[in-house]
C-alpha cells in the first residue's frame, strides 16, 4: 500500500523534472519570444511552466497525512501498530474534517494553512528547479 502511495508522488516528481527539461529547451529555443511576452514561444513557456507547477503541487498535496490522500497510507505505515485501530476509526471522519479545514477555516480566520503549505513546499521546489 505504501509503494502504491509513493508511486503517485514519485510520478508527479518525475513529470515535474521531465517538463523542467522541456522548459529549459523552450527557453533555449524561444528566449526572445519569451522575454517579449509574444508569440508561440511565450505561450508554450507558460503552458510548460504551469505543468511543472501543477505536478509539484500535486506531489506535496498528496503527501498530506489526511485520508484519502497518499500521505495517509504512508503515515499509517510509519505509525506503531497499537495505534492503528484508533487511526482507522478517526479516518472515517478525516475527509469531512479536511474539507471543513480547506473551505471554511480560511474564511473564518483569514488564513489558508493549506495554501501556505503548498506555497512553502511546492513553491520552494519550483524556485529550486528554476
Amino acid at each position: 500500500m505504501v509503494l502504491v502511495s509513493l508511486a503517485g508522488v514519485i510520478m508527479n516528481f518525475i513529470l515535474a523534472i521531465a517538463f523542467m527539461f522541456v522548459l529549459k529547451l523552450v527557453i533555449y529555443v524561444a528566449y526572445p519570444s519569451i522575454i517579449a511576452g509574444t508569440g508561440i514561444g511565450s505561450i508554450i513557456y507558460d503552458i510548460v511552466l504551469r505543468i511543472v507547477q501543477i505536478n509539484l503541487v500535486l506531489m506535496v498535496f498528496n503527501l498530506l497525512p489526511i485520508p484519502p490522500l497518499d500521505g495517509s497510507s504512508i503515515f499509517a505505515f510509519l505509525m506503531p501498530e497499537k495505534y492503528l485501530p484508533q487511526y482507522y476509526k478517526v479516518q472515517q471522519w478525516a475527509l469531512p474534517i479536511f474539507m471543513i479545514v480547506v473551505i471554511l477555516l480560511p474564511q473564518i480566520i483569514g488564513f489558508n494553512p493549506i495554501g501556505w503549505y503548498l506555497n512553502a513546499t511546492a513553491g520552494s521546489l519550483l524556485d529550486l528547479l528554476l
